[in-house]
């Protein structure tokens, strides 16, 4: 049996991951390329073999993660209870939504464009932060409240106290410039704590864009 070439191997790996980021394939027809791919690739190349594997093993982790919390999303339902300074702070910020921040550098930071449910969010780009996420944001209000940029639990004092609405993580997600702060975060986290147990294989594949 004839196999791919590593360069045809790597080319048809890109052409599907392009394909897939800008909806001209499906998830079923993205996870079914890459297997035919590890089938028809030289089975003696384990570097690609680990790569192609790699690719769907982050879609497994990425595609159980999304399905796993997408049930908990209920946007009319906010069952969770905040605190006072935190409703007095959403007010505030309502009327002041130009509120960059008193340091504020694009260098450095970045801050949402829109208003989520409590303020603005500005994430640091070099964070040694973990918690609750890689990268995560601060409030504008109160950076001691934080928000997980992936699942959009809301924290203060490391206890989650609400969440912010499906359409405001994914509004998040698709602004370019958030998912070149995200790399950049990601890529200073990895230089600076190689250690770090992340939680998919490879955690410069941030979520897709999604309409």
């Amino acid at each position: 049996m004839k196999y791919f070439t590593k360069e045809a191997t790597l080319t048809y790996l890109t052409l599907t991951e392009v394909s897939f980021d800008n909806y001209l394939i499906s998830e079923a027809d993205y996870y079914e390329r890459l297997h035919l791919l590890k089938q028809f690739c030289d089975q003696n190349d384990a570097d690609t073999i680990a790569n192609i594997e790699m690719h769907i093993s982050n879609l497994d982790e990425w595609y159980r993660f999304d399905k796993r919390d997408e049930h908990h999303y209920d946007d009319n339902n906010d069952t969770n209870v905040r605190d006072v300074d935190e409703k007095k702070g959403k007010a505030d910020n309502s009327s002041n939504t130009e509120f960059q921040g008193d340091d504020f550098d694009p260098l450095l930071h970045f801050i949402s464009a829109t208003t989520g449910k409590i303020s603005k969010w500005e994430f640091h780009k070099a964070d040694s932060d973990f918690f609750p996420s890689i990268p995560h944001g601060h409030a504008i209000i109160n950076h001691k409240i934080k928000l997980d940029a992936y699942r959009g639990y809301i924290y203060k004092n490391n206890k989650q106290t609400d969440r912010e609405t499906r359409q405001f993580i994914i509004d998040l997600w698709n602004d370019n410039k958030f998912r070149d702060a995200a790399r950049e975060t990601i890529i200073y986290y990895l230089n600076t704590f190689p250690h770090y147990n992340w939680r998919v294989s490879n955690p410069l594949r941030i979520p897709r864009r999604r309409r």
